[in-house]
């Protein structure tokens, strides 16, 4: 996804320029801790980052939360075919 370029945000309407707030507890890989996010707020809606998932995977891997690290390797499979 690419960034919005600032004439892009003037277009937007009111309701999609709103700010997004705390993310939601779905938008982490572990959520009782608020940890290992994996979704970015795009202007209207969560979605998946790629970004994201890669970093999950790395510091997963790095602090030995398999768990975590299967999870993250499944979406990442499933959403960018990867």
């Amino acid at each position: 996804m690419k960034p919005r370029s600032r004439a892009d945000w003037r277009k937007m309407s009111e309701k999609d320029r709103r700010e997004p707030g705390a993310p939601p507890l779905s938008c982490y890989l572990k959520p009782s801790n608020r940890t290992y996010p994996y979704k970015n707020w795009d202007g209207s809606k969560w979605v998946i980052s790629r970004l994201l998932l890669n970093s999950a995977i790395k510091l997963a891997g790095l602090h030995g939360h398999a768990g975590v690290l299967h999870e993250a390797q499944k979406i990442k499979k499933r959403q960018f075919g990867a």
